[in-house]
């Protein structure tokens, strides 16, 4: 328990280095401040995460999964499984109870903004874009820190031409990523 904190905190510290708050007293393009960002070259609002109409098989097969790996749990004493599989199922109906809400993000000249988050470019590591409509289109930035996640930005109806032509004289593209991650392939496929 006490090395899930530990490592909590690291991704916290390691986040706050990476990601300043500016000042957003300002409200330019949807709502993004340009206080401490740079010209502000593109901006765009897209959801937060894709909510999946899920029918009521989807919801009776998730039922008997998890019935199961929680018996199977069960029969094998693994007391670990089954707190991670309640606290799944629990993580997974609260976050899906709520609409997504909508996401600003801007690039500038200077970095990139998310909502109220500012990353600088020198902060990055990489960026490709995976477009393959109508299912996938998607720009992904890889942070140089370890303990921060990749950022997925869904593209929505911009030019990913565009985009690409924007980023390119900050931040190297990634050319061998040419289909998305296999976690959003599966997500996309399972609808979670």
């Amino acid at each position: 328990m006490t090395r899930v904190i530990l490592y909590v905190i690291l991704i916290y510290m390691a986040n706050n280095r990476a990601i300043e708050k500016f000042d957003a007293d300002e409200e330019v393009n949807s709502g993004i401040s340009s206080g401490g960002v740079g010209d502000i070259l593109l901006s765009w609002e897209y959801p937060e995460y894709i909510a999946y109409n899920r029918g009521l098989v989807w919801y009776i097969l998730a039922i008997v999964v998890t019935i199961a790996l929680l018996v199977y749990a069960f029969l094998t004493e693994n007391n670990l499984f089954m707190i991670i599989i309640v606290l799944t199922v629990i993580i997974f109906a609260v976050a899906n109870s709520r609409r997504p809400e909508k996401v600003q993000f801007a690039i500038t000249n200077i970095g990139i903004v998310l909502n109220d988050k500012f990353i600088a470019y020198n902060d990055i590591k990489n960026f490709w874009i995976i477009y393959q409509p109508p299912a996938v289109k998607t720009l992904y930035i890889e942070p140089k820190s370890f303990f921060s996640p990749r950022i997925q930005i869904h593209i929505e109806e911009q030019n990913p031409s565009q985009i690409r032509d924007l980023l390119l004289p900050y931040l190297m593209e990634d050319l061998e990523k040419e289909d998305e991650p296999q976690s959003e392939i599966w997500g996309r496929l399972f609808k979670l």
